[in-house]
């Protein structure tokens, strides 16, 4: 179990090297995905959770006009700290900032951690790369 003095979330509005390593390292590396980094990064918050000053998990959000939604995407912890609710985290640290609706584009293997966090399964199903995804949406008042 992580020690939560330890924790540290760091904000920026621009892509920093910690949260293109975790990317590369989770979604590259470990998933194969090939096309990681898209114009979305130019507009979006990134959100870094450390851990004893090591970057360990990463999220980015930013506002469709078109959706007239937050999107929350790009969510990923480094393997080695799975299971200490650190995705929990920093989804939660997001919520706090906002107020409207959120979408996430979630890989069926993560719907369930979803659910969990309130999010609502929309049915609507998408591929990116070849994995299955389901939008999950929640509103924030």
């Amino acid at each position: 179990m992580l020690d939560k003095d330890l924790l540290e979330i760091k904000e920026s509005n621009i892509l920093l090297d910690d949260n293109k390593r975790i990317r590369e390292e989770v979604f590259i590396k470990e998933q194969k995905f090939k096309d990681e980094f898209d114009k979305f990064d130019l507009i979006s918050e990134h959100v870094l959770m450390y851990y004893n000053n090591k970057a360990i998990a990463n999220l980015r959000y930013y506002y469709d006009e078109d959706k007239e939604a937050y999107i929350i995407g790009r969510i990923c912890v480094l393997k080695d700290y799975r299971h200490n609710n650190i995705g929990s985290i920093l989804i939660k640290y997001v919520e706090s900032k906002i107020k409207g609706k959120i979408i996430i584009g979630a890989q069926e293997q993560a719907l369930n951690f979803y659910l969990t966090l309130g999010y609502v399964n929309s049915n609507d199903v998408y591929y990116d790369e070849g994995v299955k995804h389901i939008y999950v949406y929640k509103e924030i008042a």
